[in-house]
């Protein structure tokens, strides 16, 4: 089962949102220039990589610049 939808049919079912499309994503830094993150983001995409290992948990966090705060831990395994 995708990480995805084995997420939004368990810990998180009541958040699922159906009235915005999903895109996967994954977070792998910021900037506080746009530009810049969109710059990586699209030299990141031109390549061909994949990404193996095992998420045993998952961090629910909220970003207020420069404040990242977990707001809550899901154990996955």
């Amino acid at each position: 089962m995708k990480l995805h939808d084995k997420l939004y049919s368990c810990t998180l079912k009541n958040e699922l949102r159906l009235d915005i499309p999903y895109i996967p994503h994954i977070g792998i830094g910021g900037s506080i220039n746009p530009l810049e993150s969109k710059s990586i983001a699209d030299e990141l995409n031109k390549s061909n990589f994949s990404i193996e290992g095992v998420l045993d948990k998952l961090d629910i966090v909220s970003y207020n610049y420069p404040e990242v705060k977990t707001e809550k831990v899901i154990n996955l395994l």
